[in-house]
């Protein structure tokens, strides 16, 4: 299978965004569509308690460049998600 991907969506920047605003689909599915969201919850808590700890222990065991440039990089992800949905939150997105 061949998929296109536009170089500009291999931007820092526009992936960045990209997370911003799916933080902000992710508060406004929460409230328009609850029952949606479970499984939502149960993979941040894998990525926080498992994926990214075991990363983080990978990267002492074995440090690598590019693993340390991955593990930013999700970290920066995640964390622009979360602002993202901060931001749905205090703005009322979705709500009635």
């Amino acid at each position: 299978m061949y998929h296109k991907i536009f170089s500009y969506r291999t931007d820092v920047s526009w992936l960045l965004q990209r997370a911003f605003w799916q933080g902000v689909s992710k508060r406004w599915m929460e409230v328009t569509h609850p029952a949606a969201t479970s499984d939502e919850r149960d993979y941040l808590r894998q990525l926080l308690t498992e994926f990214v700890p075991s990363r983080i222990l990978s990267q002492i065991s074995r440090p690598s460049m590019i693993g340390v440039a991955q593990l930013t990089f999700l970290i920066g992800l995640l964390g622009a998600t979360g602002v993202g949905y901060a931001y749905g939150f205090l703005t009322k997105v979705g709500d009635r």
